[in-house]
């Protein structure tokens, strides 16, 4: 019985420290992403190449991203300064990428539309983001 009341106890402190953070981790994610949609947009209403207006506008979101996190979702900043943050904010979204990518990849090989994939991609690569984002990131204790 131990065990089990253990293992509610702690499933309590992740939710209770996690919780509103993960939340406000989520929308900004959200919003980041129509904040890509929208400089994507703008890239291809002015005519630029595909290969440099995809890449650019997920660059600038994942910023927004960060300087939104930074300032709203993340009290404590670990200790690290605000470059030195967004470099490894951004290199955790390399993997989130990847992540997103594979899922595409490997479930339109099974028949799965692309919208379709990156959803469930975007899903499987969420709980990765905010992990690594709040301890290698922002230092932050996720228990």
């Amino acid at each position: 019985m131990t065990g089990d009341a253990e293992g509610a106890s702690w499933l309590r402190r992740l939710v209770s420290l996690n919780l509103g953070r993960g939340v406000k981790f989520a929308a900004i994610g959200l919003t980041s992403f129509l904040v890509f949609e929208g400089i994507l947009a703008l890239f291809v209403f002015e005519r630029s190449p595909l290969l440099v207006a995809t890449p650019a506008s997920y660059e600038l979101s994942i910023f927004f991203g960060f300087v939104m996190n930074d300032s709203l979702t993340v009290k404590e900043k670990g200790g690290h300064s605000w470059p030195v943050r967004a470099i490894r904010f951004n290199l955790t979204y390399i993997l989130g990428i990847a992540i997103v990518t594979a899922c595409v990849v490997l479930l339109a090989q099974r028949g799965v539309g692309s919208v379709l994939g990156s959803i469930v991609g975007v899903l499987v690569a969420f709980p990765v983001n905010y992990v690594l984002s709040m301890t290698f990131v922002w230092k932050q204790r996720l228990l």
